[in-house]
């Protein structure tokens, strides 16, 4: 197999990790090259968080080393209880040729960050303005 383009790897990388991010599980798992890999799926069933209870965003387009992709994202995720929780970090996506062209190797959250916060604390705590 032919090495994809690195536009090609860009979109692939991209659409993977906005998938992720916004909760969209079975869109995520059709850009992995094996798809029925237990253990890929597994991680990716871990890492998906339904999107009625987080909002995400994520910075496009990812930096490239290779055939690693990283991006930044910050996602928050709120609890019925009122607690939630505040993440920031880097997504990296490893790229491989397939025979659909490109496909998601593995992925990892690398220097992550939370921040752990309940509603009350912003009544509790003085403002930071």
């Amino acid at each position: 197999m032919k090495i994809p383009s690195q536009a090609v790897q860009r979109n692939v990388a991209g659409r993977f990790a906005a998938a992720l991010l916004r909760g969209d599980a079975a869109g995520a798992r059709a850009l992995l090259v094996p798809a029925d890999d237990g253990a890929l799926v597994f991680l990716l069933q871990q890492a998906v968080v339904p999107s009625s209870t987080q909002q995400a965003s994520i910075r496009l387009p990812g930096r490239r080393a290779g055939n690693l992709w990283t991006f930044r994202y910050v996602r928050r995720r709120t609890y019925r209880d009122g607690r939630f929780e505040m993440q920031k970090g880097d997504f990296v996506v490893l790229i491989a040729p397939s025979t659909a062209g490109a496909s998601v190797e593995f992925f990892a959250f690398k220097n992550v960050r939370t921040r752990f916060s309940t509603h009350r604390d912003s009544q509790l705590l003085p403002s930071k303005r």
